[in-house]
């Protein structure tokens, strides 16, 4: 499975010039947003981490007489205090060690939220972003968002109403497959230019430019 897509300055020209692209056969308005994750799972991390201290905790009685001899290779006598700040010190250590992993390696805290989490996460971003960036705004109703979540490897397409009534919901879909597919694959670009030009061959049907059109969105990409 691929890593998170990194994107550079290059790649998002490449994006802007596929949007241009897309949208010279239609007066519909494509909007790519690209955000690295959606949500930041702080529960979940939470969660695991409790769950790996309490393991530690299980397996530190389970083995106390090991614990009680290593000590004994640096202490004359082991008391019971030295028994307790091995102890505590140690559920520091894993608590700690297993936040900062989820914390600094993306893909390991993708591992621990649940699919329905991660889905739910992600729609709602895109749903706000729908609205923030007035993709609801333009004068024919025709405004398309592909919002894709790089954490969660997942992506939505919402439409509005215009092109709503007039492009079946199935035709997205097969879009929306085709950018996770190439996010998993490693064709993250190459697969998101290729949804992109491929929604503009789709308006143009019952979105065809118009002379005078105006652009009412802009085609670079919103990075979030």
């Amino acid at each position: 499975m691929s890593g998170t897509p990194k994107l550079r300055r290059a790649d998002l020209e490449r994006i802007t010039t596929a949007a241009a692209k897309a949208e010279a056969g239609t007066s519909a308005e494509i909007v790519t947003v690209i955000a690295n994750q959606s949500g930041a799972y702080t529960g979940q991390v939470l969660l695991v981490c409790l769950a790996a201290m309490t393991a530690y905790s299980v397996l530190f009685f389970i083995f106390l007489g090991l614990v009680q001899k290593i000590l004994a290779l640096w202490l004359w006598h082991v008391r019971p205090s030295n028994l307790l700040f091995a102890f505590l010190a140690g559920q520091v250590f894993v608590f700690g060690s297993v936040f900062l992993l989820l914390s600094f390696i993306p893909g390991l805290r993708s591992g621990v939220v649940s699919r329905k989490d991660k889905t739910s996460r992600v729609r709602e971003r895109a749903e706000t972003a729908f609205y923030r960036h007035n993709i609801m705004g333009t004068s024919a109703g025709n405004g398309l968002l592909i919002f894709v979540s790089l954490l969660e490897k997942r992506v939505e397409l919402l439409v509005d109403a215009g092109i709503a009534g007039r492009v079946k919901p199935e035709t997205w879909q097969k879009i929306v497959d085709g950018i996770v597919s190439g996010i998993r694959s490693g064709r993250f670009l190459d697969a998101l230019e290729g949804a992109i030009l491929r929604c503009g061959e789709i308006l143009s049907g019952p979105f065809p430019r118009l002379p005078g059109d105006v652009n009412e969105l802009p085609d670079r990409p919103v990075v979030e």
